[in-house]
């Protein structure tokens, strides 16, 4: 790996409405933002817009739209440019709420 480079990192991916609620709290999730991990994307040999956003938890202007405005633009973009949306948390579902998992 060479300066500039993202580390081919296995980050979650889902293939169905119900496994991505465990891996997001966007309440609107794009399928396409979690169909392959960062490994995958770079083994594609295409570029990836790698979104780091918690949409459920964000309180500020600028992370709470993240999501939204790459998801606006993506649209222009396929097949051409992979999406992949991250949270900052580790997420679990617990009395039928995402929320994250916290403490050690």
């Amino acid at each position: 790996m060479s300066l500039g480079q993202a580390p081919p990192s296995e980050t979650l991916s889902a293939s169905d409405p119900a496994s991505t609620a465990g891996i997001s709290t966007d309440s609107k999730p794009d399928p396409a933002f979690y169909a392959c991990s960062v490994k995958q994307a770079i083994a594609a040999h295409k570029p990836f817009v790698l979104v780091f956003a918690t949409p459920a938890f964000c309180t500020s202007g600028t992370c709470g739209p993240a999501l939204d405005l790459v998801k606006q633009v993506a649209p222009d973009y396929i097949g051409r440019v992979n999406f992949i949306h991250l949270e900052p948390y580790i997420l679990q579902v617990a009395d039928g709420r995402t929320q994250p998992k916290l403490g050690a």
